[in-house]
């Protein structure tokens, strides 16, 4: 026999031996599948809210974030919504300012010194990669709207100008 196949005999019966000695291991999955959700309005799937131009001079409204300016509403509306779902949390996802966490990051080649609050219809804050509150989900209506805010908050102390623009994307999680 030759030295590489008693090498490959011997490192077979290692790997098997190796085997017979894994412990076992179990992985549970659970989960709840729910029927036909809601659909997401077009309107909805791509929106861009137009803060406008904003001045340095227009960050003048006291909040536990610091001075703001530019609030907007927007919102997400929901279509074809079936019985069984009862109500939708939203998620937006993004990258956190590195100032506060829970503010929505502006983009780099842009403006510095603020960053963007997402807010709930009565304008309580929603930390970025966090959950909103529950909006009940009525099937009967044609539209179901989920209304938020979103406002500019600054975050130092100097603002360079420029651009503010910054990207989010949502997850509805239905209950």
């Amino acid at each position: 026999m030759s030295n590489i196949y008693k090498t490959m005999i011997i490192c077979f019966l290692c790997f098997q031996a190796l085997l017979g000695h894994a412990a076992d291991t179990r992985i549970y999955v659970n989960g709840n599948l729910i029927g036909n959700t809601c659909t997401v309005s077009s309107q909805s799937k791509n929106m861009t809210i137009k803060m406008g131009n904003i001045g340095s001079k227009d960050f003048i409204r006291p909040s536990s974030d610091g001075l703001w300016a530019a609030e907007l509403p927007f919102s997400i509306d929901l279509t074809d919504c079936q019985t069984e779902s009862i109500g939708v949390k939203v998620h937006f996802l993004g990258t956190p300012d590195t100032n506060n966490k829970e503010l929505l990051r502006t983009l780099d080649n842009g403006a510095k010194g603020l960053a963007i609050r997402l807010m709930d219809e009565n304008k309580n804050p929603i930390a970025i990669n966090q959950s909103s509150k529950v909006y009940v989900i009525n099937p009967e209506l044609d539209v179901n709207k989920l209304n938020f805010y979103a406002r500019y908050v600054l975050t130092q102390d100097n603002l360079t100008p420029g651009p503010a623009n910054a990207v989010s994307t949502f997850m509805l999680e239905y209950l």
